[in-house]
């Protein structure tokens, strides 16, 4: 996970997106389907995570550089995320999105209560 963004996004009234695990390699001018920048995991009523969508992003001043137009892939246009300074699309393609499968907050997805990670400094007194 890319440090500032290893929590569950939620927006309360509007929805939640998840937790985003980024590939910085993907982090180009390249748009490729089957390989996106980003996979979202949402988490169950058990605080377990599941594979939920996937996140196209765009560094937005490497995309305007050469471009007017913000990126697009199967006909949808990326939006702006001013936060993250990307443009971005997600696909809710193992969740469904009662808002639309390309819309980025879904109202079914929530943040719970923090997840128990139980890696390799569980109970580690240093942190």
């Amino acid at each position: 996970m890319v440090p500032g963004l290893d929590y569950c996004f939620q927006n309360y009234g509007v929805g939640g997106i998840g937790y985003r695990y980024i590939n910085t390699t993907l982090l180009d001018t390249n748009i490729d389907l089957l390989h996106p920048e980003a996979i979202i995991y949402t988490s169950d009523e058990n605080r377990s995570i599941r594979l939920g969508a996937v996140e196209y992003m765009m560094p937005v001043s490497a995309w305007d550089a050469g471009h007017s137009k913000p990126p697009q892939i199967l006909g949808q246009s990326f939006h702006l995320n001013e936060k993250l300074d990307m443009y971005v699309l997600h696909a809710w393609i193992w969740n469904n999105n009662p808002s639309g499968m390309f819309e980025a907050r879904n109202p079914d997805v929530s943040c719970p209560a923090p997840l128990k990670w139980m890696g390799p400094c569980a109970g580690d007194e240093k942190g």
